[in-house]
C-alpha cells in the first residue's frame, strides 16, 4: 500500500493503471475510518482490481486553517487510518493537503444548484459546494471506473448522482447499505462522543425510521402523518433535539406530501446533547 500526497503522483499512478487495462474503485472518506468505510472497501475489491482510499484534507469541512494543534491531530487520526487500511488489500491512499488540491486563488467552483441546499445545506450553504469540487477534482486526477459511497450520508449520494449524471462523468457510481451497531445506531466516529445515557437515547433515531417502514407497510401514505408519529417518539427524549425530520423525493430531496411508487427517502439529523448524529432509510426501494 503507498501513501500518497502529492496529486502529480496520483495521476501518474492512475494513468498507469488504466493504461495497463486495470480497473479503479475510487473511495472517498472523510477519515476517522470505522466499519462502514470497511464495508465500502470489501464492495471495492468485488469490482475492480485496484482500490484507492481517499482522506479529505480537513478544511474542505470549513474549518478554520490548520494550526499546530489540529495539524498534529489530522497527523494522528492519519496515522490511526493506515493502520487499519494496511491489512484490507488498498493499494493507493491519497490523503493531500488543501493546498495540493486547490491551487492559491483558484475561482472555480462544482454547484448542484436545489439539491445542495436542501436538509443539511440549507444551515450549511457552502457545505456540497466544497464537496462536489472537492470530488470532480479527484475524477479528474484518477479517473475511477467505479465511486463507491455509502447510504448513510444520502443527501451527499443524490448530489454526486446528480453532478455525474448532469456533467457526463464516465464512472459509475456505487451505494452501499448502512452498516449499524447492535443496538441499531448507524456507525459513524460520532457515536463515541456519546455518554451511556445518550447512547440509550439516540436509539431512538433509528427506532423511529423503522416506525415509518411499519406505518408504510400498513398502507400510511400521508406523509404528515409519518412524521407525526416519528416526531413524537423522538421528542419524548428530552436530551435530543431535531435538527431535521423530512420525507423527500429520492431523486430531487423535495419534501413530497404523500408516498407514490418513486423511492421516498426519510431522513433525520438530531443533537443527543451536544453530538449530532444523522440517519435515513429508503421508502418504496
Amino acid at each position: 500500500m503507498e501513501m500518497i500526497k502529492s496529486a502529480a503522483r496520483m495521476h501518474m499512478v492512475a494513468r498507469k493503471c488504466r493504461a495497463e487495462g486495470r480497473t479503479i474503485a475510487l473511495i472517498p472518506t472523510a477519515g476517522r475510518l470505522h466499519e462502514g468505510h470497511l464495508s465500502l472497501i470489501r464492495r471495492a475489491h468485488e469490482l475492480a482490481e485496484i482500490i484507492v482510499v481517499a482522506i479529505a484534507p480537513s478544511l474542505l469541512e470549513g474549518e478554520k486553517p490548520e494550526g499546530e494543534r489540529r495539524g498534529e491531530r489530522r497527523a494522528r487520526y492519519l496515522s490511526d487510518d493506515v493502520e487499519v487500511l494496511s491489512p484490507l488489500g488498498v493499494h493507493y491512499v491519497f490523503a493531500p493537503s488543501r493546498e495540493e488540491l486547490f491551487a492559491e486563488g483558484a475561482c472555480t467552483e462544482v454547484v448542484v444548484r436545489g439539491l445542495s441546499e436542501r436538509l443539511y445545506g440549507a444551515t450549511h450553504p457552502e457545505h456540497f459546494v466544497r464537496l462536489t469540487t472537492y470530488l470532480m477534482i479527484l475524477l479528474n486526477l484518477i479517473h475511477p471506473h467505479f465511486l463507491v459511497f455509502g447510504w448513510k450520508d444520502a443527501q451527499q449520494v443524490a448530489i454526486v448522482r446528480r453532478m455525474v449524471r448532469d456533467l457526463h462523468v464516465d464512472v459509475e457510481l456505487v451505494t452501499c447499505p448502512i452498516v449499524r451497531d447492535a443496538d441499531g445506531l448507524a456507525v459513524a466516529p460520532e457515536n463515541e462522543r456519546l455518554t451511556e445515557r445518550e447512547r440509550q437515547s439516540a436509539r431512538v433515531l433509528p427506532q423511529a425510521l423503522e416506525k415509518a417502514q411499519v406505518l408504510v407497510a400498513a398502507g400510511e401514505r400521508n406523509t404528515a402523518n409519518i412524521l407525526k408519529a416519528m416526531r413524537e417518539m423522538i421528542e419524548a427524549h428530552p436530551t435530543i433535539r431535531i435538527e431535521y425530520l423530512s420525507i423527500v423525493d429520492g431523486e430531487t430531496l423535495e419534501p413530497i406530501p404523500l408516498l407514490e411508487d418513486r423511492p421516498a427517502l426519510v431522513v433525520v439529523a438530531a443533537f443527543v446533547g451536544k453530538v449530532r448524529l444523522s440517519d435515513n432509510v429508503l421508502l418504496n426501494a
